[in-house]
């Protein structure tokens, strides 16, 4: 007596090097937590993630979003990053392979910041994106408030650190204007301001953060 064929066995044998892909990956309910032995504890929760048409090239459109608690120094602090974007592995080349935030939120102890943006060229990557700070205060000592900022980030990640090309963040009555180039445990500093109120900072040069007895700055 014949066995009857199993639904894998009578389809057809798939051609050699052929791509295969998921038309939709969702993932609920997730939880991770962390400890350090410097007795940090970190912890997310509620991990929700749904992506869509995923291959080994071409943009995959996803979104992920999770809770988050960080215990660390006596202190605790809590928040929530939920990101809707795209990725794109370039079918395994690093150099072509980008992802977008369209857009990425964090919010930490009641603070939300949110950009938008792309990472190109994962080796070597180069960042690109709109940044937008919250107002802050009751954090800040009575009186002082910081007011909400926005503007471009433009960075790259080289072999000798980070190059950032391009900080500029504005608002009602304050700037953050900022320029480094990281060579290993040094920074070079070209252009740095600072804008708050009557409050006016403009500084350049250098830091040593290998330096013995701490961080130097020249």
């Amino acid at each position: 007596k014949k066995k009857p064929k199993s639904e894998a066995s009578s389809a057809p044998a798939s051609p050699a090097g052929a791509v295969f892909s998921v038309s939709s990956l969702v993932v609920k309910g997730g939880a991770l937590t962390y400890k350090g032995a410097d007795g940090t504890v970190a912890s997310l929760k509620g991990l929700a993630l749904d992506a869509k048409d995923i291959g080994p090239s071409g943009p995959v459109p996803f979104s992920v979003g999770f809770d988050y608690t960080l215990r660390s120094g006596g202190a605790t602090h809590a928040g929530r990053v939920e990101l809707q974007g795209a990725v794109d592995a370039a079918g395994g080349e690093l150099a072509k392979a980008s992802l977008t935030a369209e857009p990425l939120s964090v919010t930490f102890d009641g603070l939300k910041a949110r950009a938008t943006g792309k990472v190109s060229d994962f080796s070597a990557p180069k960042v690109e994106a709109e940044l937008t700070l919250p107002r802050v205060e009751g954090v800040l000592p009575k009186g002082f408030v910081l007011p909400a900022l926005s503007g471009p980030l433009k960075a790259e990640m080289t072999a000798k650190g980070v190059q950032l090309e391009t900080l500029e963040l504005k608002g009602e009555g304050a700037s953050i204007v900022l320029k480094a180039a990281q060579d290993g445990a040094k920074w070079k500093v070209p252009a740095a301001s600072l804008v708050w109120g009557a409050l006016r900072l403009s500084v350049s040069g250098t830091a040593d953060t290998g330096a013995k007895g701490g961080t130097t700055l020249d």
